[in-house]
């Protein structure tokens, strides 16, 4: 995985999906891990990932050891009410788009690409869950696959296209446009 030097210095956002597989295996994920640090990416998360991460523990042992990874490796950024109005908003484009493909999309992964929105060039996602960030909306900057032993996993880097949403939006208000004609 090579990164595109125009994104070198900048964040990387970790979907909860990484995190679990570096919770798995840090040796494992060194190949990626190191990725960022060629390219001088600082991983962060945010508070919902966070509650994905580690409120899913089985026990008060894992709840401890996961808490330790975030604690010793990873800023957790708090979400704000822009970003829960910039959720909503996705999720509303991810509907007109098309409403059986993205109805998975739930609100922890519009509030990450709320990130990307409010970030714009600065921050980079990644993740394994590829399909939850639309690529009407979102560039796949770099794929790339890591063998982690008992699997092969594939990574992207999806960075935000300021372009393709307003294409998005566009398309949003002219449906909107249309729903108001028939009600009158």
């Amino acid at each position: 995985m090579k990164i595109p030097e125009e994104y070198n210095h900048k964040a990387v956002l970790l979907d909860t999906s990484v995190l679990i597989e570096i919770s798995k295996g840090r040796d494992k994920m060194r190949p990626f891990s190191s990725v960022l640090q060629e390219a001088n990416l600082a991983p962060y998360i945010i508070d919902a990932i966070y509650f994905e991460f580690v409120g899913h523990a089985c026990s008060l042992r894992e709840r401890t050891d996961l808490e330790s990874l975030v604690s010793a490796e990873y800023p957790v950024v708090p979400s704000r009410s822009d970003d829960v109005a910039n959720a909503v908003k996705l999720s509303q484009l991810y509907s007109i788009a098309d409403r059986g493909r993205y109805k998975n999309i739930g609100y922890v992964d519009c509030l990450i690409a709320a990130q990307l929105l409010r970030y714009k060039n600065h921050v980079l996602l990644a993740t394994l869950n590829i399909d939850d960030f639309p690529v009407f909306i979102f560039d796949r900057v770099v794929v790339s696959a890591y063998d982690v032993g008992e699997k092969v996993v594939t990574i992207a880097l999806i960075g935000y296209n300021d372009e393709k949403m307003n294409i998005a939006l566009e398309r949003y208000n002219r449906a909107v446009e249309v729903e108001k004609r028939k009600t009158i």
